[in-house]
C-alpha cells in the first residue's frame, strides 16, 4: 500500500508548517534591550520577530521600523521622554501600554526579553512584559546586563532588584555582567566599544538559542527540546565554543567550560542542550566525538537530562567546529567563574591572548531523582552522551563514513 503526505498551497510537506508555527520573538525592553535588538537585525538573524518599547521617543525614532516593531510606553507617566533612572516609572510606563504589548505577544511561541537592568525602562518595564509573557504561557528566556562598577552601587542595587523581579515571572534567566568586557580587554577598550561588545555578547547569547531550531544534519534539536531544557529552569548558562585545526575539539571545549564573558559555568546543570556544528559528516572522528561528550557531561549532574544535536554548517571552515551548550535548573545558583584578569602589555615576541582561566573541580554530588520532564516535550536520556538511540545511530553512520 503507497501512503503520500498531504502537501499545502506552498508545496511543503505538511511536517515542514511546524517550523513556521513556532513564532519566535526578541522584545528589546530601554535603551540596551533596544541597542541589543538592532544588533541582532544587523547580524541578519532569520525567521524571528523583533519588537522594541522604550519611554523615550528619541530613540525610538532612532530604530528602523522596517525591521522591527516599535511601541512608546508611558505616554502620560514619561512625556515621550526616558524613565530618569527610575525603575518604578519604568514599571509605571510599562503597565499604562500593557494592552499594547499583549497584543504583540499575541501567538508567539518563544519570547527572548532583552534588557540593561540598572536603568529606569529596562529595570522597571522588562519585567512586567515577562509577567504578560507568562499569563499567556510562553516560553520566556530573559536575557540582562549587570551594570559597569564604574555606574555606582545605586545602579548596581537597581540591577540586582529588577533580576529578582525577572526571575519570578521568566522560564531561564542569562545574566551578562558588563564589568566582564572590561576586565577581558584590559584598560584600553573605550566606551563605545565596550558597550558594543556587550550588545554583541547579548546577541549571541539570543542567536545561539534560536540557531539550535534550525539545525540540518544527524540530530537535530527541536521546539520541544528546547521546551525540556527552559522550561521553568532558573538561571541558565549559554556558552559558545569554536575551534581550528588539529586541536579544534580542545579550543571548542575549553571556551565552553571556560566562558570568560559569564559569571556562571555549566558545572552541576540538571537539564541542557548541546548542539555540534561541523562542515560535513566526515569531518569530525569518533574519538574527537566520543572525547567531547563525555567531557561536556563529566560537569553535568550525574541525573541531568539533556539533548546533543549534530548539524552541518556550510559556513564553516573544513577543520572547524561550533559548540552550542545550554545549561539549566541548577539546585543552588550556578557555580561563579573567577573574573578574568586584565590583560598587561607584554614584548612583542610574548603571547598576548590571556591565559583561560582554570576551572574548579566541582566536589562529587549524590546521585538525585531527576526532575519531571515538562508536559509536551520529549523525553531525554540520563546523561551519558545523549539520547541512546541517536547516539547508537550516529556513531554507525559516522564509522560507515569512515569505511
Amino acid at each position: 500500500m503507497a501512503f503520500a503526505l498531504n502537501n499545502n498551497d506552498d508545496g511543503f510537506d505538511v511536517a515542514d508548517d511546524f517550523k513556521y508555527s513556532t513564532k519566535i520573538m526578541v522584545f528589546g525592553v530601554g535603551g540596551a534591550g533596544g541597542n541589543a535588538v538592532s544588533h541582532m537585525v544587523g547580524a541578519g538573524v532569520l525567521d524571528v520577530d523583533y519588537v522594541v518599547a522604550n519611554t523615550d521617543v528619541a530613540a525610538l525614532r532612532n530604530k528602523d521600523g522596517s525591521k522591527m516593531h516599535r511601541i512608546q510606553i508611558g505616554r502620560k507617566t514619561t512625556r515621550g521622554q526616558g524613565a530618569g533612572n527610575d525603575p518604578m516609572r519604568g514599571q509605571q510606563s510599562a503597565e499604562e501600554n500593557r494592552e499594547d504589548i499583549a497584543k504583540e505577544l499575541d501567538g508567539v511561541s518563544m519570547l527572548f526579553i532583552a534588557a540593561g537592568m540598572g536603568g529606569g525602562t529596562g529595570t522597571g518595564a522588562a519585567p512586567v512584559v515577562s509577567a504578560i509573557a507568562k499569563e499567556k504561557n510562553i516560553l520566556t528566556v530573559g536575557v540582562v546586563t549587570k551594570p559597569f562598577d564604574w555606574e555606582g552601587a545605586q545602579k548596581m542595587q537597581q540591577a540586582i532588584k529588577g533580576i529578582s523581579e525577572m526571575k519570578k515571572n521568566v522560564d531561564a534567566l542569562i545574566i551578562i555582567p558588563n564589568d566582564r568586557v572590561r576586565q577581558l580587554k584590559g584598560s584600553n577598550i573605550t566606551i563605545k566599544n565596550a558597550f558594543e561588545k556587550v550588545d554583541e555578547i547579548l546577541c549571541k547569547a539570543v542567536t545561539g538559542i534560536i540557531t539550535l531550531l534550525h539545525g540540518n544534519g544527524y540530530i537535530n534539536v527541536d521546539f520541544a527540546d528546547i521546551c525540556m531544557a527552559l522550561k521553568d529552569s532558573g538561571i541558565a548558562h549559554m556558552a559558545i565554543g569554536t575551534g581550528k585545526g588539529d586541536n579544534k575539539v580542545d579550543d571548542a571545549l575549553d571556551e565552553i567550560l571556560n566562558s570568560p564573558l559569564l559569571e556562571t559555568s555549566i558545572s552541576g546543570a540538571k537539564r541542557g542542550l548541546l548542539n555540534i556544528s561541523v562542515p560535513a559528516a566526515d569531518s569530525m572522528s569518533l574519538e574527537e566525538f566520543d572525547s567531547l561528550t563525555k567531557k561536556i557531561a563529566e560537569k553535568f549532574n550525574p541525573n541531568a537530562r539533556y539533548k546533543c544535536g549534530v548539524e552541518f554548517d556550510e559556513n564553516l571552515a573544513d577543520d572547524e567546529i561550533s559548540i552550542i551548550a545550554v545549561a539549566t535548573d541548577f539546585e543552588e545558583e550556578p557555580v561563579k567563574q573567577p573574573a578574568p584578569q586584565a590583560k598587561k602589555a607584554a614584548p612583542a615576541q610574548a603571547q598576548t591572548a590571556a591565559p583561560a582561566q582554570t576551572q574548579a573541580a566541582a566536589p562529587d554530588a549524590p546521585a538525585a531523582e531527576a526532575a519531571p520532564a515538562p508536559s509536551g516535550t520529549a523525553a531525554s536520556a540520563n546523561l551519558g552522551y545523549t539520547e541512546s538511540q541517536d547516539i547508537e545511530l550516529l556513531l554507525r553512520k559516522f564509522q560507515n563514513k569512515e569505511n
